[in-house]
């Protein structure tokens, strides 16, 4: 797993404490005009995800790009793996 999605997960998925120090992280305020139907994906995947908030679910979603990406140009595929061994190679537009 790439590090930047490591740090991302880890602080999407933590309190903010790490190494009993609470991480101070510069902040940027973005505000997000979206369809109602994307509202809607966000809110059922933060419910789906167990995320704390809509802005976890972005930065979840947000690092899992990053590595899709990063992969991607290195060469890699991506595979499903289906619950009966069928496999499906992730298909991407970059």
């Amino acid at each position: 797993m790439s590090s930047f999605l490591q740090q991302e997960l880890s602080s999407a998925t933590s309190s903010g404490e790490k190494n009993g120090k609470i991480a101070r992280r510069r902040k940027v305020r973005f505000n997000l005009e979206v369809a109602q139907s994307v509202a809607d994906q966000i809110s059922d995947l933060q419910t789906r995800s167990h995320s704390d908030t809509k802005t976890d679910v972005i930065r979840k979603a947000l690092a899992l790009l990053h590595l899709v990406v990063e992969e991607t140009e290195a060469g890699t595929s991506i595979v499903f793996r289906r619950k009966n061994g069928r496999e499906e190679v992730l298909k991407i537009l970059l």
